[in-house]
């Protein structure tokens, strides 16, 4: 059964983040809003929590998830930057910018046991997003939540609708009430010389 708990949008309240962080460590899911819809975390190192991540919104295994990182030191532990990728997030982020980049760790982010050749990651605005990310010490997984085809969920009442009958369910619902329909993040990478646009979303590039 998920556990539902509210929390403050802007203020993270150090025990309550460290429930969560002692979900995430035991390869459970936690609910957390990002700057758009709600999001599904988890520790990325853990390929059991990816697989369930994949069941739980019963997601075709192949279609990597998105990280989340709380600092650009972080980032650059998980991915190698280009130069223009390195200018454009020292503009954009903390914000809803995600980047395309080629791989410096091992991790399954596909459910399919094979480690990614490119992550996309970002480092948020959200604030209970970055403190999982920093309490962790790794970046998390950040994608919406719904079933797969389905429209992402902008509150906890929609969150509770989506899993009200299913067996498999989240762990945590960090919970700030209705967020604001927002854009999705832009997603680019850089082919060649170029900054190429994956994504059209909030940041205009």
């Amino acid at each position: 059964m998920m556990k539902i708990i509210k929390v403050n949008k802007y203020r993270v309240n150090q025990k309550i983040l460290q429930q969560a962080l002692e979900v995430l460590r035991t390869g459970g899911v936690v609910v957390h809003p990002s700057e758009s819809s709600y999001g599904l975390a988890v520790d990325p190192r853990n390929s059991s929590a990816i697989k369930r991540l994949f069941r739980l919104k019963r997601r075709s295994s192949g279609k990597p998830v998105l990280l989340a990182a709380a600092s650009i030191d972080q980032v650059e532990d998980i991915v190698r930057l280009s130069t223009s990728l390195k200018r454009l997030i020292k503009q954009h982020w903390p914000g809803p910018l995600t980047i395309v980049a080629p791989a410096k760790r091992r991790l399954d982010l596909t459910g399919t046991g094979r480690p990614a050749v490119q992550i996309a990651i970002r480092v948020p605005a959200a604030a209970w997003l970055r403190a999982l990310a920093k309490g962790l010490g790794y970046p998390v997984t950040s994608t919406s939540v719904n079933l797969a085809g389905q429209p992402p969920a902008y509150s906890p009442r929609e969150i509770r609708q989506i899993f009200s009958e299913k067996k498999l369910q989240p762990d945590l619902l960090l919970a700030v009430g209705t967020l604001p329909h927002r854009s999705p993040t832009t997603i680019i990478c850089q082919k060649g010389q170029k900054i190429k646009i994956l994504r059209p979303g909030t940041i205009k590039i």
